[in-house]
């Protein structure tokens, strides 16, 4: 586990995936959600939206896993293959975008906390 995102999942790194190819870092993510019952109580109101959009979005989940590749040279990145793996046994759903475009991380961002992982 490298952290918390700003909704209180648990961001971790998959070691064995990571691959560096022509200054492209290749690594798969994994995102698990915070009990929706457990929010803590000085939690700010905006990041309780943010994980009532991804329950509305997502649905029951037990969670998410992503591609990810990293430019560390520009400190940018881009999600290639993104998949939700739903509590209830239900077939996973997956999203591949192998030319998304590349992008910077928002401040305090879970991206900004896995690009500053993989490039430090």
């Amino acid at each position: 586990m490298i952290g918390k995102s700003l909704t209180s999942a648990s961001i971790y790194v998959n070691h064995d995936t990571i691959a560096e190819k022509s200054s492209i870092k290749t690594v798969e993510i994994k995102t698990i959600p915070a009990d929706s019952q457990n929010n803590s109580i000085d939690e700010k109101p905006a990041y309780r939206i943010l994980r009532e959009i991804q329950e509305k979005e997502f649905g029951s989940y037990a969670c998410t896993t992503a591609l990810w590749q990293v430019r560390c040279i520009d400190m940018t990145y881009r999600i290639v293959r993104f998949t939700i793996h739903y509590k209830d046994n239900q077939q996973p759903s997956t999203d591949e975008s192998p030319d998304a475009e590349w992008q910077k991380a928002l401040h305090g961002s879970s991206a900004e906390m896995v690009i500053e992982y993989l490039c430090r």
